[in-house]
């Protein structure tokens, strides 16, 4: 079992192009298209007045200028909520629009956009669309820190690591001077006691870990201690017991390092499920095993989705797949649209080419066995 909350980095770092937005990216693709809104705000979006009172089929945005209809028949999306809405109708008098059926009510301040021809969600489904074909050409790359090294354990399961593996890079092996193990007296949910312990020392922001026993490869981070007592800024998922045994630390020590790992085993070298260690880590047990990794870029589900997929790529190929749903409407022009879907498809292509990313530097001998192999032979324990 592995178990973390609150600690541990995860961060995606990509590949020196920096991350982008999916707001960024579908403003940009919306640029691409000229649609209107975007043309006369600049940014691409505005937000909802105070007045007249938004109400759930209307709002009104002086920022609106245009004469009577002028958006009617486009889409309405509310980029704080995430409402897709068609609008009938716009009223001049009083800058409002009125949406073709209720939506969740509008607040002043909520930021909008207004699309034509393609709805949000369509836009969203082609920019993920796009991050999908992108692997493995395109791909983002992690640093995770909340696996633990655990006792009388060589293998570990890499099912709970927020992202899944591609191909590993380089795996370290925690140490820091500052660490003190110990087997509890007594949990609960929210903190974890050692009546012989000194925890003097311990302060907020250290590291607490089971290692062994009820709870094994929980990492939790230190809210406050006695001395005998020390209090998790997240409960615990299983509650320490007697059986327990425990390693703190101060994460931050000038003197901790991480020492690299050079030798292990995979159940396989492309998407492992399993790591296998060749030896014992003794001084890092209870510690954090940071792995360094490439994974299969994600579907975009929020405006805060990033990603580090060049959005060249993204815009071209999320327009090829717009420009290709016209070719299947008998009320387009669809030799037209399927010129448009060849060309932005072939610049995607393009950029993929000049611009594939290549694989991070590794620095572990990796080994492909079979789980079978490790368990039945090759694991002392």
């Amino acid at each position: 079992m592995t178990d973390w909350i609150g600690v541990g980095t995860i961060s995606t770092s990509g590949t020196g192009l920096g991350t982008v937005s999916r707001a960024t990216l579908r403003r940009d693709i919306c640029r691409e298209l000229h649609m209107p809104f975007i043309r006369r705000t600049g940014t691409g979006y505005s937000t909802v007045d105070a007045s007249p009172a938004p109400t759930t089929t209307s709002f009104g945005d002086d920022a609106l200028a245009q004469e009577d209809d002028h958006w009617n028949g486009q889409w309405y999306y509310n980029a704080t909520n995430g409402d897709v809405r068609k609008i009938v109708d716009f009223r001049s008098r009083d800058n409002s629009v009125l949406f073709e059926y209720a939506a969740t009510l509008p607040v002043s301040g909520d930021t909008y956009e207004i699309h034509s021809i393609w709805n949000a969600h369509e836009l969203h489904a082609a920019i993920n669309r796009a991050i999908e074909d992108a692997f493995p050409s395109f791909f983002d790359y992690v640093t995770d820190e909340t696996l633990i090294f655990k006792s009388k354990t060589l293998n570990y399961a890499l099912s709970s690591l927020t992202y899944a593996p591609w191909v590993m890079s380089k795996i370290w092996a925690e140490h820091n001077n500052t660490k003190i193990t110990g087997t509890a007296t007594a949990g609960a949910s929210g903190s974890i006691t050692d009546s012989a312990a000194k925890f003097g020392s311990v302060e907020a922001g250290w590291l607490v870990s089971i290692y062994e026993g009820t709870g094994i490869g929980q990492l939790r981070t230190v809210s406050s201690a006695t001395s005998t007592v020390i209090s998790v800024s997240a409960s615990w998922t299983t509650t320490p017991d007697t059986t327990s045994k425990y390693a703190v630390w101060n994460p931050d020590e000038q003197t901790a390092f991480w020492e690299p790992v050079l030798s292990v085993g995979f159940d396989r070298k492309e998407f492992p499920t399993y790591i296998y260690l060749q030896k014992d880590f003794p001084n890092s047990l209870g510690m954090r095993i940071r792995l360094e990794y490439s994974h299969k870029p994600e579907a975009m589900t929020a405006e805060t989705s990033v990603t580090n997929i060049p959005k060249e790529f993204i815009i071209n190929k999320a327009l090829s797949v717009l420009f290709g749903q016209k070719v299947n409407d008998n009320r387009a022009d669809r030799n037209r649209f399927a010129n448009l879907e060849e060309y932005r498809r072939q610049l995607a292509e393009q950029y993929r080419s000049a611009r594939a990313f290549q694989q991070p530097v590794t620095t572990i001998w990796q080994s492909s066995k079979s789980l079978l192999s490790y368990n039945n032979s090759e694991n002392p324990f």
